[in-house]
């Protein structure tokens, strides 16, 4: 998947702000897991 958002910066300035407001919203979800449950699983949100 992350060279499916790699070619959507490259796309356009446009695409690669909605990359940039998802991956912040990928953070805090990691933020939230990670006080939840195990590292491991938070590593899988970054992946994705």
């Amino acid at each position: 998947m992350g060279d499916g958002g790699e070619a959507a910066i490259t796309l356009s300035n446009r695409n690669s702000l909605l990359f940039r407001a998802k991956r912040e919203i990928y953070y805090m979800i990691i933020i939230i897991k990670n006080t939840e449950s195990d590292r491991s699983e938070t590593f899988y949100y970054i992946a994705c």
